[in-house]
């Protein structure tokens, strides 16, 4: 019996000798071709989503906002080069929609002197943005943590003037509250661009985007009775990210 378990065993580690020895002599991992896409690898892309607030005051008089209630929400595609294991150079195409809540004030010439119930501005941007990451930390096949600087343009695709009224007594067709949607808006430029700076930890992010050009077109004045030049719309945002890797 002892003499039958001896040859067992030393079958057994035979047999695990020898697998280990083919092992190293095959050089599988010789074979392998070295991995290019990852988080912290060559190459990445992801997809984010962005959502934030209004951050600083319009330039000029006659419009106030509602802080709580102007807000942008944004989705994109970002993608990553790794320069070194510190840098990095990418891009991203996003599309983003900016709300400025109008304030319903005595003073009050953009886009009209007209008070509402509930008065907002929606732009909705098709853009681009090239940027710089400087990584920091210690890290594996991760995100990690990390600032960028970047440039983004964008074209506006679309943009609506929404107002609505509680009226005290029903109008002409019997309705007591009015939705009203104005489009095509002729005071608006079609591109505008600026910088944006992030702080990120692996797919959480925060972001501060200011637009550098202006949004009004150059010397467009409310009613001719008016004659009374819109102010330029405000330029922060600062936002929360959240990478989807």
């Amino acid at each position: 019996m002892k003499k039958l378990l001896a040859v067992l065993i030393v079958a057994l580690f035979s047999s695990t000798l020898f697998s280990q020895v083919v092992l190293l002599e095959e050089d599988v991992a010789g074979d392998t071709i070295p991995e290019t896409f990852g988080p912290n690898l060559k190459n990445y892309r992801h997809l984010y989503f962005e959502y934030g607030f209004l951050a600083d005051k319009p330039e000029g008089t006659g419009l106030e906002m509602l802080y709580g209630h102007s807000h942008n929400f944004g989705i994109g595609l970002r993608y990553k080069y790794r320069m070194t294991n510190f840098l990095a150079l990418g891009w991203d195409i996003h599309i983003t929609e900016w709300t400025y809540r109008i304030k319903q004030t005595d003073d009050k010439v953009f886009p009209n002197n007209i008070k509402h119930k509930k008065e907002k501005l929606t732009v909705n941007n098709l853009g681009l943005e090239f940027y710089t990451r400087l990584n920091f930390g210690k890290r594996g096949n991760h995100i990690g943590n990390f600032v960028d600087f970047a440039a983004f343009g964008n074209y506006i695709t679309g943009a609506s003037h929404y107002t609505l009224d509680v009226l005290d007594t029903v109008n002409v067709n019997n309705a007591g509250r009015v939705h009203t949607t104005n489009k095509d808006l002729i005071y608006l430029e079609n591109i505008n661009y600026g910088v944006k700076f992030r702080i990120g930890i692996n797919r959480y992010i925060i972001s501060a985007s200011y637009r550098l050009s202006d949004l009004i077109k150059d010397n467009f004045v409310d009613l001719p009775e008016a004659i009374v030049p819109y102010p330029e719309l405000p330029r922060l945002f600062i936002a929360f990210q959240i990478g989807i890797h």
